[in-house]
C-alpha cells in the first residue's frame, strides 16, 4: 500500500509521493543521516513477491548506476528494509518535458538545446551497453536552472556491449526483460519493431527521439489516433507531415534529422545516438552564425492553403454575407480534398480589412499559397474574380474572373475549387506529396454537393443566416427564420437543418424555460438534417452536442465526435468539440492534445487558444494557461471571458493583484449590462479568492433578483453556494438542475476534479455522478497538482 508523509524506511523519512508506474512508486524523502532530500524508487509487495518482475528491477539498479552522466539521473543506492527494496535516486527539482511542449512548438534555439542534450545521453547510455525502451517527455525532467535529466530506465534492456551495431542486436547478457511478443513501452513514442514485438536496440531508442524532437519542434505529435490502436497503426505505416508543413521556419537539416530518426526500418535511421548529437551539433553553430537561412520554401513542397475573406465591391454593405459565404464555402470544399490543409475559417478571417503583408498573413497562417478575392453583386448578376497567389512573395500562380447570373453559383464554386486544385498539382509536380486527381476533386465536390442545395435563393437564404448567426447575440435567433425560409424553398437543404438545429441548441443553452421544446426542434432538424446526408461534418458535431449537453449519453457523444473528425479531419470545430467532451468525462491530457489540434488547424481562432489555455488550467499547468489566455485576449481585445479566465488562472497562482486586475477589465466591457449570471459567478469565486466577500454577497442578491423573472441555471446557483461555503444549498441547487436537466450539469465530474476540491468525498456528490452515469472512473477525487481550487475564507 502507499507510503504515508512520516513513515521511516531505515535511514529514511517519507516526506510526500510523486507518482507511480509499472515498475513501482516514488517518493520524496529525507535521507536522516546526510540530511538531504531525496527520491525514493519502491517495489510494491505484489511485485516484490514475482521473482521475475524483481529481476528486472534489479537489472534496472545495476544499468542507472553504470551510468554517470549529467543528463541521467543518479543512483545513490539499492537498500531492503523489513522487506521493502527500493532504490535511492538523485531529486530532480522541475517539471517533466511534456510540460514544456508549446503550441506551434519551441524556439528553435531551445529546441536544440533540449535535443543535443537528449542526444548526448543516450550516447552514454548506448556505450555502456543500455537502451531505455521507454524514452517519452515524461520520462525526461528539466530542471529548475534548465538542465535536462533521463528518469526511468525501468523497461531498459541491457545489451552486449561492442564497437559495432550487431553487438546492439545481440541477445542480452542476462535473461531477456521481456518474453518474445511482448510489447513493453508507451505506445505514442514506440519505434514499429516495438509494436511489433520484435528485437530492440538503440537505434529504437533514436525513433523515439525522433518523435520527441518533432513534438516539441511542432507542439504535437508526428502520429496521432484516436485510440492506442490507431497510434500503433499510424507509427508503423503512416508518413508524418512533414516539418516543412507545420513549421516552415526551421532549417532544412533539422527537418532531415528528425525524418531520418522516424525511418519505419532501423537500417535507414541514424545508426548511432552520437551521429544524432553530432547532426543537431552542426545546426547549433549556423544557428548562432545567423546561417540557418534557409528554411525549404513552403510554397516547394506544402500543398496548403488560407482562403482569405473576399471583399465586398457591391453597392450595398449589406451584401457583406455573401462574399463571406462564398468565402467560407470556398474554405468547406477545399478542406475535403485530401492532400491539401486549409486554414481554417476563424484565422483565414482573423486578417479581414488589415493592410497585412501577404507574407505575414502566409506565416502566421503557416501556409504556403493564399486565395483572395472579390465579389461583386448586382441584381441577379454577380461577378467574382479570383487569384491565387504564394504566400512567400506574392507571385502569381492562377486567376480567374467569373461574370454569370446568381443561378450559376455553385458551378462558379466548382470551377475556383477545381481551378485551385489544378493549379496546386501543377505547382507541385515532381514532389512527392499525393495531390488529388481531377475525378477525386470531382468526388468531393459532388460530396459538398449533397449538402447543399440548388436553389440560389435557398443558398442566400443560409448564408445570411451564418452570417447573423455569429454576429451579434441574438444573432442564432434571428438567424432561425432565414433557416427556415431557406428549408421552405429547399425542403432537401441539409446544411440548412443543421444550422437551424444549432440555433436551437444555443437558445436552449440560454436557459430558456421551454428548453424541453427547443431541445426536441433541435434533435427534429438534426434527424432531417441526417436523413438528407449522413456524413455531414457539420450534422455529426451538432448530434454530439445535444447528446452530451441534453441526453447525458456519454459513449453516443464521443461517437458523434469521432465520426465527425472522420468525415473531416480538417474540421477544426469538431477537433474542439471532442476536446470540451473529453474534458467534462476528466479526461484532461487527452483533452488538452485534442485542444491542440484544433488550435494547429485554426491558430488565430480565439475559441481554439481558449481551449488549450482552458485544458492547461484544468492540469495546473498555470503559467502556459495565462500564456494562451493572454493570446486570446491579443486575438480579440473585447473578449469578456478571456479576461475571466485569465483572472481564474491568476488566482490559482496566488496573484490576487493581477487576478483582480481581469476583474475589473471585464467590468468594465459588460458595462450595464453585467453580464451573464455564468460570468458573474466567475467573478464572484475570483474576487472572493483575493479578499474581496462583498463581491459574492452582491452576486447572490442580484442573482436572486434575476430569478424572479428570468431564468437563472440552478447549476450556477449551486456554484455560488459552493464559493460561499454553504454546501447544503449547494446540493438543494444541483438536485434542481438534475431535475431540470441542466445542460451545465455535463460539468458535474469537470468541476469536482476541477474546482470543487471541498465537496470531492461527498457521499452526495457521488450519488448525483452515478445517477448521471458518469464512468466511475471519472469521479474519484482530484489528484494533486490537478486540481484547481477557489480559495476563500472557508477554505481549509
Amino acid at each position: 500500500m502507499p507510503l504515508t508523509p512520516g513513515t521511516r524506511l531505515g535511514l529514511y523519512e517519507i516526506v510526500a509521493p510523486l507518482g507511480a508506474g509499472g515498475m513501482g512508486e516514488v517518493y520524496r524523502a529525507r535521507d536522516m543521516r546526510l540530511g538531504r532530500e531525496v527520491a525514493l524508487k519502491v517495489l510494491p509487495p505484489d511485485v516484490a513477491a514475482d521473482s521475475g518482475r524483481l529481476a528486472r528491477f534489479e537489472r534496472e539498479a545495476r544499468m542507472v548506476a553504470a551510468l554517470n552522466h549529467p543528463n541521467i539521473v543518479v543512483l545513490y543506492s539499492v537498500e531492503d528494509e523489513d522487506r521493502v527494496r527500493f532504490l535511492t535516486m538523485e531529486l530532480i527539482e522541475g517539471k517533466s518535458l511534456d510540460q514544456h511542449v508549446a503550441p506551434g512548438g519551441l524556439p528553435l534555439a531551445r529546441l536544440l538545446v533540449l535535443g543535443i542534450a537528449l542526444s548526448d545521453a543516450l550516447t552514454a547510455a548506448h556505450e555502456k551497453g543500455v537502451v531505455h525502451r521507454d524514452l517519452k517527455p515524461a520520462n525526461v525532467m528539466l530542471t529548475h536552472d534548465g538542465r535536462v535529466k533521463v528518469l526511468d530506465f525501468g523497461l531498459a534492456k541491457l545489451t552486449a556491449v561492442g564497437s559495432d551495431l550487431d553487438a546492439t542486436q545481440a541477445a542480452t547478457l542476462a535473461a531477456p526483460l521481456s518474453s518474445a511478443g511482448l510489447v513493453v513501452g508507451t505506445v505514442p513514442y514506440m519505434a514499429p519493431e516495438q509494436i511489433r514485438g520484435e528485437a530492440v536496440d538503440a537505434r529504437s531508442d533514436l525513433f523515439a527521439l525522433g518523435i520527441i524532437l518533432y513534438e516539441l519542434a511542432a507542439g504535437l505529435r508526428p502520429f496521432g489516433g484516436a485510440t492506442l490502436a490507431d497510434v500503433s497503426s499510424a507509427i508503423l505505416r503512416d508518413t508524418p507531415e512533414p516539418l516543412a508543413t507545420v513549421r516552415p521556419d526551421l532549417p532544412v537539416d533539422l527537418e532531415r534529422i528528425v525524418s531520418r530518426c522516424l525511418e519505419k526500418s532501423p537500417r535507414e535511421r541514424f545508426q548511432t545516438a552520437l551521429d544524432v548529437c553530432n547532426e543537431l551539433r552542426r545546426v547549433s553553430p549556423a544557428l548562432a552564425h545567423g546561417e540557418q537561412a534557409a528554411p525549404k520554401p513552403a510554397t516547394q513542397d506544402v500543398a496548403s492553403i488560407a482562403v482569405l475573406p473576399f471583399v465586398n465591391l457591391s453597392a450595398s454593405a449589406e451584401d457583406e454575407y455573401f462574399s463571406d459565404g462564398l468565402a467560407e464555402e470556398l474554405i468547406s470544399v477545399l478542406a475535403r480534398i485530401d492532400g491539401l490543409r486549409v486554414s481554417a475559417r476563424a484565422s483565414s478571417f482573423h486578417f479581414k480589412g488589415k493592410d497585412v503583408p501577404l507574407a505575414q498573413v502566409g506565416r502566421a497562417l503557416n501556409v504556403a499559397t493564399l486565395l483572395d478575392g472579390s465579389v461583386r453583386k448586382a441584381g441577379d448578376r454577380v461577378r467574382i474574380s479570383v487569384q491565387l497567389l504564394k504566400a512567400s512573395n506574392g507571385a502569381h500562380l492562377w486567376s480567374d474572373t467569373y461574370d454569370r447570373t446568381f443561378d450559376d453559383i455553385f458551378a462558379i464554386q466548382d470551377d475556383i475549387a477545381q481551378s485551385v486544385a489544378k493549379a496546386l498539382r501543377e505547382m507541385l509536380l515532381g514532389r512527392p506529396l499525393d495531390m488529388p486527381t481531377s475525378g477525386t476533386t470531382h468526388a468531393v465536390l459532388a460530396g459538398r454537393a449533397r449538402e447543399r442545395t440548388c436553389d440560389p435563393e435557398s443558398y442566400d437564404l443560409y448564408l445570411r443566416g451564418r452570417y447573423l448567426f455569429g454576429a451579434a447575440n441574438d444573432g442564432p435567433m434571428r438567424a432561425q427564420e432565414l433557416f427556415r425560409s431557406a428549408i421552405e424553398r429547399s425542403p432537401r437543404f441539409a446544411l440548412a437543418y443543421s444550422g437551424l438545429g444549432e440555433s436551437y441548441v444555443m437558445q436552449s443553452w440560454l436557459g430558456s424555460r421551454d428548453r424541453d421544446i427547443t431541445v426536441s426542434q433541435a434533435k427534429g432538424a438534426l434527424a432531417k438534417a441526417l436523413a438528407l446526408d449522413d456524413r455531414l461534418c457539420e450534422a455529426r458535431v451538432l448530434a454530439g452536442q445535444i447528446k452530451l449537453f441534453f441526453d447525458w449519453d456519454w459513449a453516443g457523444a464521443e461517437h458523434e465526435h469521432r465520426l465527425a473528425i472522420e468525415l473531416n479531419p480538417g474540421s477544426d470545430l469538431a477537433h474542439r468539440e471532442h476536446a470540451v467532451f473529453l474534458s467534462l468525462m476528466g479526461r484532461f491530457e487527452e483533452g488538452l492534445e485534442a485542444a491542440r489540434k484544433a488550435q494547429a488547424l485554426d491558430p488565430l481562432s480565439v475559441n481554439s487558444t481558449h481551449e488549450v489555455g482552458y485544458e492547461l488550467l484544468a492540469v495546473g499547468r498555470l503559467d502556459e494557461a495565462a500564456a494562451e489566455f493572454r493570446k486570446a485576449i491579443d486575438l480579440n481585445p473585447t473578449w469578456i471571458w478571456g479576461n475571466i479566465k485569465l483572472g481564474m488562472t491568476y488566482s490559482q497562482m496566488g496573484e490576487h493583484d493581477k487576478a483582480m486586475a481581469c476583474v475589473r477589465r471585464a467590468d468594465e466591457m459588460m458595462g450595464s449590462a453585467q453580464g451573464t449570471a455564468l460570468s458573474q459567478t466567475w467573478l464572484g469565486a475570483i474576487a472572493l479568492a483575493a479578499g474581496d466577500p462583498a463581491r459574492i454577497q452582491n452576486t447572490l442578491r442580484r442573482l436572486d433578483e434575476q430569478s424572479r423573472t428570468d431564468y437563472v441555471d440552478p447549476f450556477v446557483i449551486a456554484w455560488i453556494h459552493y464559493v460561499h461555503g454553504d454546501h447544503d444549498a449547494m446540493f438543494a441547487s444541483l438536485e434542481r438542475a438534475y431535475v431540470v436537466r441542466s445542460p451545465l450539469m455535463a460539468f458535474l465530474v469537470q468541476a469536482r476534479r476541477f474546482l470543487w476540491r471541498q465537496v470531492a468525498t461527498d457521499a452526495r456528490y457521488e450519488d448525483l455522478v452515478h445517477r448521471m452515469g458518469f464512468a466511475s472512473a471519472s469521479g474519484g477525487p482530484p489528484t494533486t497538482g490537478a486540481a484547481i481550487h477557489i480559495a476563500g475564507s472557508q477554505s481549509p
